[in-house]
């Protein structure tokens, strides 16, 4: 039955073309991910503004998260993507002219990073909506596995992308060639057959949003999902930003290796979203989410047993296996237990709870890095994650088939 419906999704064409352009939009977006932390690196030579520019990355999920989701509910999805791809283009476009041009980029990198990533979850928050359109709900869970590995497939070529970003001399030339691939993708966008959906519009923006807020508390088991991806995505994010830092200025390990580092963590997602259907099938959806979460926590600690590269290459494997496991079942349970007409304020709400403690983590890294050590943040991160899954296996989620 599984295989059936792993090769079913591959049948329907509106989700083939819609995969193709969620194809070049992750293309883009792990370079762009790899590119920006070693350009804000060569520019200030700094953790702390590497800290500061991955946290303004996740503002928007705090402040806009809740207003795209409910707006998403009253728009064609598919005229919404192409427009936040065009948003994002323009971001990067802005972002390399800056840094040809201006004495301190760092002005227009940032408000860059911000619209990007504001553009990214409206796009993505459309995309689910229309994988919900467009396929049955039996076929969620593989449709979603599917759109999930794209992350790890690129994060698995990291060697290859890292080794493209220093073919030039400067490393803001990559922006150009992302703001092609999201081209691509957009073309794909235009090109797919589409029907559009029609919801009522009752009320405001704001009461939508307050509706979403409802419902979500309603389906209590997604909502303590929500809380608890809060703690396992600002401790994963910590754990990945500061392990850049700590491969460049202690190890001193250059960006292809860097590469090397990103491709274990993307072997390690691709495994991890093969099995995670299988897993759910035979232990339960929430059985699983809790343990893996505990056993990821476990990944951060592998640096304090070693200080090699070899240690840091395998955290990341260890790490990114059981984030993907965990990511691909709450988004399945989300896309399973919501109403399409709601989707899309519920993943605006959710969104915001997925990300709300991303920039005060993540700004805070760096100074802790600086004052106690890496060793000492990457154990808090541990502690805090492992003591909110044994809290997990309390509450209605664990319950969860």
């Amino acid at each position: 039955m599984e295989k059936a419906a792993e090769y079913s999704i591959w049948k329907n064409s509106q989700f083939r073309m819609l995969f193709s352009g969620a194809l070049f939009c992750n293309l883009g977006g792990k370079v762009y991910e790899l590119a920006l932390p070693l350009l804000i690196y060569d520019i200030t030579r700094s953790s702390e503004m590497m800290g500061w520019v991955r946290a303004v990355e996740f503002l928007p999920y705090i402040v806009l998260a809740a207003v795209i989701g409910a707006w998403i509910d009253r728009v064609d999805r598919r005229v919404w993507s192409q427009w936040m791809i065009i948003g994002q283009v323009a971001c990067l476009l802005s972002g390399w002219l800056a840094i040809q041009w201006l004495p301190n980029p760092l002005w227009v990198l940032f408000p860059c990073a911000f619209f990007m990533m504001a553009f990214n979850f409206g796009y993505l928050n459309a995309r689910m909506g229309m994988l919900k359109h467009i396929l049955p709900t039996p076929l969620q869970s593989a449709a979603t596995s599917s759109m999930g590995s794209l992350n790890s497939l690129f994060q698995a070529l990291g060697p290859l992308l890292s080794g493209v970003i220093i073919l030039f001399s400067s490393v803001h030339i990559i922006f150009l060639w992302i703001a092609l691939f999201l081209f691509i993708a957009w073309c794909y966008l235009i090109r797919m057959p589409y029907e559009k959906e029609v919801f009522r519009v009752n009320g405001s923006i704001g009461q939508a949003i307050v509706e979403g807020y409802r419902i979500l508390r309603a389906n209590t088991p997604l909502y303590h999902m929500a809380l608890a991806i809060a703690i396992l995505n600002t401790s994963s994010a910590v754990f990945s930003l500061q392990s850049i830092y700590y491969a460049k200025n202690v190890l001193t390990m250059s960006a292809v290796d860097i590469g090397y580092m990103a491709s274990a963590g993307g072997i390690g997602g691709i495994l991890g979203s093969l099995l995670t259907v299988r897993l759910r099938n035979r232990f339960g959806l929430g059985k699983v989410m809790i343990v893996t979460m505990i056993i990821q926590a476990l990944g951060y600690l592998f640096i304090l047993f070693s200080h090699q590269a070899l240690a840091l290459v395998f955290a990341f494997f260890w790490v990114s296996f059981f984030e993907v496991i965990t990511a691909i079942l709450v988004y399945t349970y989300r896309q399973e237990s919501v109403k399409t007409e709601n989707l899309g304020k519920v993943m605006g709400i959710t969104g915001t709870l997925f990300k709300i403690g991303l920039p005060f983590g993540l700004a805070a890294s760096g100074y802790i890095v600086s004052g106690a050590g890496i060793g000492a943040l990457f154990i808090a991160c541990a502690v805090i994650q492992i003591a909110m899954g044994a809290l997990c296996l309390l509450s209605p989620m664990a319950k969860v088939v």
